[in-house]
């Protein structure tokens, strides 16, 4: 359980998640319904959902498996250490949710049109990679194979081990949720052509505060402010929170740098480009599927 300290220290959020930091300044690709591409369009936003509730589930549990083969097997730490590691994050899991959107490395790809382009009838939107720093997101690349998710989760939890050795208090619960971070970079190989990147927003819930919902990216990394722009819709039937993100902040210059027309799509190349200049957006290129699904 999350203490109480009488003293706040007041620290940056980052710490231990190790973000992607792309060579030069590539483009990634949002795959999505022509309501979606006019809602993005016309409001500016990018929409963050739980990600425990956006996907099937089975793609989501790599992190887990990895996971529960270091508490069973790995000599790396003390079964005390093990257990407290354990029970935390079981604890965790029920306080901090990881609002999630999630982008490709590939451009034009038939199997990302078919998965999340509405069945290619959809429009896929490049977004400048460097533009992301601006938000208040981690950027993280996915990792498929197995060695390496397992190198990375024993590594964050050898850098957070020592931090949370007295327990888990407000000035170190963010830590918790960096480790959560971790398990969201990890997927089965069987996934690796989405060639995925991730930007991660957390937030935190406050149990004994009558289950508010607060910003980790805030100074005081578990109680920075409370969210007042959180949303639910019904995902599954299940009540599910999102928040819209202003991926502007305020700037003219937009991080939309192409428009691709999916192959099942009958749009224009000039109907979409009188749709972007008519809502603020010039510069982008918009071009046509090049693949062949009809």
């Amino acid at each position: 359980m999350v203490g109480k300290s009488n003293k706040k220290t007041k620290k940056n959020y980052s710490t231990v998640i190790k973000q992607w930091i792309p060579k030069g300044n590539p483009i990634l690709y949002y795959y999505c319904s022509a309501d979606s591409f006019m809602s993005i369009i016309k409001n500016k936003t990018l929409r963050f959902s739980d990600l425990y509730h956006m996907n099937d589930l089975s793609e989501l549990q790599q992190g887990n498996i990895i996971f529960d083969e270091i508490i069973k097997n790995s000599s790396a730490f003390s079964e005390e250490t093990k257990a407290k590691f354990a029970l935390t994050l079981q604890e965790f899991k029920n306080r901090c949710i990881l609002l999630s959107i999630s982008f490709s490395r590939a451009k034009d790809s038939l199997s990302q049109w078919r998965g999340y382009g509405d069945d290619a009838k959809g429009f896929c939107i490049g977004y400048r990679v460097k533009d992301f720093c601006k938000l208040p997101v981690h950027l993280l690349k996915i990792e498929y194979e197995f060695k390496k998710q397992y190198t990375l989760l024993i590594d964050t939890m050898y850098s957070i081990e020592k931090e949370i050795a007295d327990g888990i208090n407000e000035t170190n619960a963010h830590l918790i949720c960096e480790l959560l971070e971790v398990f969201s970079m990890m997927k089965n190989d069987t996934f690796r052509e989405e060639r995925e990147c991730r930007l991660i927003h957390p937030i935190f819930v406050d149990i004994e505060n009558k289950g508010k919902l607060f910003d980790v990216f805030k100074d005081d990394p578990a109680y920075g402010c409370i969210l007042k722009d959180i949303d639910f819709r019904l995902v599954r039937n299940t009540p599910t929170p999102f928040i819209d993100m202003d991926f502007t902040q305020g700037n003219t210059v937009m991080p939309i740098k192409e428009v691709i027309i999916g192959p099942r799509n009958q749009s224009s190349i000039l109907d979409i480009e009188l749709f972007l200049r008519t809502n603020g957006i010039y510069g982008a290129r918009v071009s046509e599927s090049l693949s062949s699904y009809r």
